[in-house]
């Protein structure tokens, strides 16, 4: 992401209880974990209020997704993809990630993946 280190507690929030706990628990910024990290950074002023590095995080992923989603890339061949991930979007239908990630177990023929 680009991002520089982070150097003092106060570059993670400016709450001086936040800056305490986090130097009792982990001594020097550079032995904080990734997800203490990320929750503990103070948040934005503007938008939804998401620490700043948590929130450049999540507009990464929503524009990488959106590179690479078969509805929205030009560049959805061969050539990009491997053959095993093309072929497996190219037969892949909203129902089954439905079905993957829920007890619904609807048929593969259910009207929300019609077409109109």
């Amino acid at each position: 992401l680009g991002l520089g280190r982070v150097t003092s507690w106060r570059e993670f929030n400016c709450d001086a209880v936040i800056q305490e706990k986090l130097q009792e628990l982990y001594k020097h910024p550079d032995n904080v974990e990734l997800y203490p990290g990320l929750v503990a950074q103070a948040g934005t002023k503007s938008g939804v209020g998401l620490p700043f590095t948590l929130g450049l995080a999540i507009i990464s992923d929503i524009l990488a997704t959106i590179r690479h989603d078969r509805f929205f890339t030009t560049e959805f061949t061969k050539d990009v993809y491997t053959t095993w991930g093309y072929n497996h979007a190219k037969k892949t239908m909203l129902v089954d990630l439905i079905n993957k990630h829920t007890t619904l177990k609807l048929a593969r023929n259910a009207p929300l993946q019609q077409k109109p």
